[in-house]
């Protein structure tokens, strides 16, 4: 856990070096959207997600000379560790898993791909990570851990389900979860800063961080992310971001094993998600009622409250009812997701 904190504090501090060269340099290009619930005329860069992309790799990259150098400082407990294939293996292809989905993401963000593309190529990214983990055991509600080595029929069906089903549709699913909520300041990477961090602290406390030192570093830059992205933002992740954060999610999720876990923190993602299925729905049965429009942003009022099209996703619901403002409705969707954060912490697989 020490070399998690200090690669994500390293990681911290590099992108808040970097973040207002980056902001500076795409407001010079003009590379910049519209922040809908501001006054008119506001424009935020949008390719955030980009000091992810540097800060997570270059971070890892040194890790050997982190270790090396702060060896005698935090005398760390299993040194030897650092130097095993596995140490090395899961980390570099986690790396690998990210930044596929930070490249995808920066197309997305340059070309629109489009949904069905998003919601189905990516599960290709996923190929390291099945090559790496390997699922001894099967955790059982009610029952525990079963071991896997017991009979051929467990490890022909389990590990097979595991490796190339739920390992690239899990991660796939988070990323796209993720993506899906957001359009408020803040809002896609402070509740996702909530369930990455609440999963890293899991691992530490189950004993086993060691295999996601990679998820560390990037935690420590969307850290520093959200700290411009906030309310009021002065940079937005883009796609570049919030798939890599996305990502990030599941992939913490399956190398540990934190399934039911996993699932119950992204429990208001996964709502936001039925209700955007929900709306679409309607949409097509009562394509003339104004109510179910595919309008993607609201705006604000001249009091400063938002003003939303209707209560078809989880971030509208509060500001549909009750005149809130931006701040106010991002702090509600905190609470929430820290809520089943906080459930998910003591599910122990």
């Amino acid at each position: 856990m020490i070399l998690l904190l200090v690669v994500a504090w390293l990681s911290f501090l590099i992108t808040m070096w970097i973040i207002p060269r980056l902001i500076k340099g795409l407001v010079h290009r003009k590379m910049v959207v519209r922040d809908y619930y501001k006054e008119r005329g506001t424009e935020i860069p949008s390719k955030g997600g980009l000091v992810l992309l540097f800060t997570c790799v270059f971070t890892i990259t040194i890790i050997p000379l982190i270790v090396y150098a702060t060896r005698n400082t935090f005398h760390y407990a299993n040194l030897d560790f650092f130097n095993t294939p596995y140490f090395v293996e899961i980390n570099v292809y986690i790396t690998l898993v990210l930044l596929a989905f930070g490249i995808f993401g920066m197309f997305d963000d340059y070309l629109d791909i489009g949904r069905l593309i998003k919601t189905s190529f990516p599960l290709l990214f996923a190929i390291p990570l099945i090559m790496a983990i390997d699922p001894h055991y099967l955790s059982i509600p009610l029952y525990g851990q079963l071991d896997l080595h017991d009979t051929i029929f467990w490890i022909i069906t389990y590990r097979a389900i595991f490796r190339f089903m739920i390992i690239p549709v899990y991660i796939l699913v988070t990323s796209n979860l993720t993506n899906m909520h957001s359009g408020f300041n803040g809002l896609s990477s402070g509740t996702s800063l909530l369930v990455l961090w609440t999963l890293i602290f899991k691992a530490f406390a189950d004993g086993s961080s060691g295999d996601i030192v990679a998820i560390g570093a990037f935690g420590g830059g969307l850290l520093a992310l959200w700290l411009y992205n906030r309310y009021p933002a002065k940079i937005f992740e883009g796609n570049t971001g919030s798939l890599m954060i996305g990502a990030s999610i599941g992939i913490c999720i399956v190398v540990k094993g934190y399934l039911l876990a996993g699932f119950v923190m992204l429990i208001p993602h996964t709502i936001n998600f039925l209700m955007w299925v929900y709306w679409r729905l309607r949409f097509k049965m009562e394509p003339e009622n104004p109510k179910y429009k595919p309008i993607k942003f609201g705006w604000m009022r001249n009091d400063g409250t938002l003003w939303v099209p209707n209560p078809l996703t989880l971030k509208w619901v509060l500001p549909y009812y009750f005149r809130l403002n931006e701040p106010q409705a991002v702090y509600a969707m905190y609470a929430l997701t820290a809520v089943f954060c906080l459930i998910g912490l003591f599910i122990p697989y």
